[in-house]
């Protein structure tokens, strides 16, 4: 098992929402994020934070394996999304899924360490690029397309 030091470390979280968000708010325009808005974020932390090291979480376990290999610096969480919800708050930064989940987890981040997070321009409306939720936008995150 894989020990992380939190206090040596720049631990990112990633948290990758699908589910019904395959489907959802419409199957026009649906929520979920493409991979590769992912793999962008994380080059753009890469380029942030020395040596990060990234726990991928989210609702599809199955595809965080699928899209990502574990490595000293990616690590994909087994745990329960009580537990997960507990590692973000201690990390200093996170690439958010546009999920109410991610955005508690960077918020209770933020508290704890005034991180840096990421989360897609529009929030659930990033496919269409129309806010939705209307005026959605936190100030202290940077919204990406």
């Amino acid at each position: 098992e894989k020990k992380i030091n939190i206090k040596d470390n720049n631990i990112i979280f990633i948290h990758i929402r699908r589910g019904d968000y395959l489907y959802w708010p419409s199957k026009e325009f649906p929520g979920a994020l493409d991979i590769n808005w992912y793999k962008k974020s994380i080059n753009l932390m890469e380029k942030k934070f020395s040596n990060p090291i990234f726990i991928l979480m989210g609702d599809d376990q199955q595809y965080l394996y699928d899209c990502f290999e574990e490595s000293d610096s990616f690590f994909i969480s087994k745990n329960s999304a009580e537990i997960d919800l507990s590692i973000m708050s201690f990390c200093c930064g996170g690439i958010l899924s546009a999920s109410s989940f991610a955005w508690w987890g960077a918020f209770y981040a933020k508290s704890n360490n005034n991180g840096h997070f990421i989360a897609p321009n529009y929030w659930l409306g990033h496919r269409k690029k129309q806010w939705f939720p209307e005026n959605f936008n936190t100030s202290w995150i940077s919204y990406i397309e």
